[in-house]
């Protein structure tokens, strides 16, 4: 089916809104983590309106920003196989990494499954508790401090494989034998 020219601008408008609100969220968990981890700083219920607002934005618009996740993921898998070839560290201003091999194969790993899990998308639309899922992917990576694996990494690709489980012991329960 061909699309009238009404349809095509108007699926254009929603898809460039849709990944300005993503670049606005991402600016607002920047600025709002960083009022949230700052010792110093008065203004932090400043930062938590931000973090707030900023996972309000990524929520609905999942559907749009999946796949640029997916690209980031692919990115990070080149850095990361770079980080492991040559036992050299890509952030040496921004982030100290100890063990650069180590640190990229553990990068590696989470970007593959985040990449991976983001296939189920493919054909169908996030379900909400996927929307959940690929939000705190994105919405936990800026506390994660760099390349080094933390607990806050770890959150987003295990309520992706949570939703993968679900989402296929359905279609095995559906299946006739």
């Amino acid at each position: 089916m061909h699309k009238t020219a009404k349809e095509q601008i108007v699926s254009g408008l929603q898809l460039g809104g849709s990944l300005g609100l993503f670049l606005i969220a991402g600016m607002l968990m920047g600025d709002g983590w960083s009022r949230v981890f700052d010792a110093a700083n008065i203004h932090k219920m400043v930062g938590w309106t931000e973090l707030a607002l900023a996972a309000v934005i990524l929520f609905f618009t999942a559907h749009v920003w999946l796949l640029l996740l997916g690209g980031i993921a692919m990115a990070g898998i080149f850095k990361s196989l770079f980080m492991v070839m040559t036992g050299t560290n890509l952030y040496p201003i921004h982030f100290r990494v100890d063990n650069p091999r180590r640190n990229g194969v553990e990068f590696l790993v989470y970007c593959v499954a985040i990449l991976l899990l983001i296939f189920q998308f493919r054909q169908k639309k996030p379900t909400k508790f996927d929307r959940i899922a690929l939000t705190s992917c994105v919405f936990f990576w800026l506390p994660a401090k760099g390349p080094e694996f933390s607990l806050w990494l770890a959150v987003g690709p295990l309520l992706l494989a949570v939703s993968w489980a679900f989402k296929t012991m359905g279609r095995r329960a559906t299946v006739p034998d």
